[in-house]
């Protein structure tokens, strides 16, 4: 039997990658920016109701600039959009769960390197 939270996990992805491509593609024949039509404001809630940035904050701006080629731009909005767009990428074409990702070793590394770059964010403004 099917993990149906993986077939849906999988779906939601491949629209993601899907809405990617065509924003690249908009970008490269058309000249067509998406990000004009963003609100200024952020739609996050954890910063709605803090004020300050979450570890997640900037990624929908870091992948219209990913699917622009514009990598420096993304990176100053979340550093974790290439190496996230990547495993979305493996993951979508592969089928499968990256096992790598899945060993508490890398769980956790990664976990604290999400919460420093946090703090990082926190304390410089960026």
């Amino acid at each position: 039997m099917k993990d149906k939270n993986f077939d849906l996990l999988r779906i939601v992805v491949g629209i993601v990658v899907f809405f990617l491509i065509i924003s690249g593609l908009s970008y490269i024949t058309a000249g067509i920016d998406f990000l004009k039509f963003f609100p200024a404001v952020s739609i996050c809630p954890f910063r709605f109701i803090t004020g300050f940035k979450c570890p997640g904050c900037g990624m929908t701006h870091a992948f219209i600039h990913l699917s622009q080629f514009k990598i420096a731009c993304a990176t100053k909005k979340n550093i974790f959009s290439i190496p996230l767009l990547l495993v979305m990428i493996i993951y979508l074409f592969s089928g499968k769960r990256i096992k790598l990702l899945y060993s508490p070793v890398i769980k956790y590394s990664l976990l604290l390197l999400i919460i420093l770059f946090w703090i990082l964010r926190l304390y410089f403004k960026f």
